[in-house]
């Protein structure tokens, strides 16, 4: 099911973003992209509730703040006070809940797209990359074709419950077929693996659990950038951009 997903996104996103990622680095590209949401976003989130209202609220909870410092000994004025907070806090959040839902399905979407194109580092052309088969059982005889790779290793090998070999190709799209041999039939897998300069990879882990293999992964690194993990580094620059925004735009 998250691979149809996947492939969903990646339907709507690839024509869009791809291009992009493609001729810039992936943290020029996450900086792009989280300016161009963060704008977005504030400016439904302007455009969509009632600013006038939202400026006097937050500046009436100042002064509640204010005035509970002063009173903190005087416990009935304190919890009137409390109660005052808590109904203004009410209604503020009744205004962000309209760009909440505005934006929330298209934030999910691109989110989405983000973890698939962002999380792992691509292959690159000559570098030596890691290729497992991880068995059901021990000692399963797993063989592997990839003719258009130099595989390093034999092409044989008993999975324990993993098999392992390594690998690297010229630049371009690769096909490994694995067969694994089985006590009454033999079973056949295939992969495509994509070995390229820029930053674009297919997806490295695939599940596969049909009773004989748990899943097929293929070494890509992690993606750092700025030695973050995507999301990180997406979180850090979007609240950044966001004290950015709201003071240039005014937005309460």
């Amino acid at each position: 099911m998250a691979q149809y997903a996947f492939g969903f996104l990646n339907f709507i996103l690839d024509p869009v973003l791809n291009p992009l990622l493609k001729i810039v680095s992936p943290l020029w590209f996450l900086i792009i992209i989280t300016f161009v949401i963060t704008l977005i976003v504030t400016l439904v989130y302007k455009y969509t509730t009632n600013q006038e209202l939202v400026k006097r609220l937050r500046d009436e909870m100042k002064d509640i703040q204010k005035q509970m410092k002063e009173y903190q000994h005087d416990v009935e004025k304190v919890k009137d006070l409390q109660k005052q907070s808590f109904e203004k806090m009410g209604v503020q959040f009744k205004q962000s809940m309209r760009p909440m839902i505005i934006t929330m399905i298209p934030m999910i979407i691109i989110l989405g797209w983000l973890a698939t194109s962002l999380s792992y580092d691509s292959l690159k052309p000559n570098e030596i990359f890691n290729i497992e088969l991880e068995a059901t059982q021990f000692n399963s005889t797993v063989l592997l074709n990839a003719s258009s790779l130099e595989v390093l290793d034999e092409n044989e090998k008993k999975a324990e419950p993993i098999a392992k070999w390594t690998a690297k190709g010229k630049e371009g799209k690769h096909l490994l077929e694995f067969k694994f041999l089985g006590e009454k039939e033999d079973k056949i897998y295939a992969k495509e693996i994509l070995i390229s300069e820029r930053s674009e990879y297919n997806e490295p882990i695939e599940n596969i659990n049909d009773g004989f293999v748990k899943g097929i992964k293929i070494g890509n690194k992690p993606l750092k950038i700025a030695g973050l993990s995507w999301f990180w580094a997406y979180f850090i620059l979007a609240i950044v951009f966001n004290a950015l925004l709201r003071k240039l735009l005014k937005v309460y």
